[in-house]
């Protein structure tokens, strides 16, 4: 879920926060002392992101009704529903220029 993102360009501000020495002392180690706010900035940036998925599923929390997919109650009749869709791109596929590389390549 790493994402980077380019804070060169940005418009910043300047703020003071307080953090434990141990933990600054962490991080100037780790990253050394010129690189401290962009890697607290990405961890900020990163820890926003899991707090807006953690958002998201629970807001999609029940949207999946068993009672609406009684056909995909276990792990092998999900299996074998992406098998069928599977051969329905291998057909779909069949006589185009698209060349059929197996998963993993």
């Amino acid at each position: 879920m790493c994402t980077i993102r380019r804070t060169i360009k940005m418009k910043k501000i300047r703020t003071n926060i307080l953090i434990p020495v141990d933990l600054a002392e962490e991080i100037r180690k780790a990253v050394g002392p010129r690189k401290r706010s962009s890697f607290l900035v990405e961890a900020a940036w990163e820890k926003l992101e899991r707090i807006k998925l953690a958002d998201a599923l629970k807001e999609a929390a029940g949207a999946w009704s068993s009672e609406l997919y009684p056909d995909l109650q276990t792990q092998d009749d999900i299996n074998r529903w992406l098998r069928s869709l599977r051969e329905q791109d291998k057909d779909r596929l069949k006589g185009s220029d698209v060349e059929d590389v197996p998963a993993g390549q």
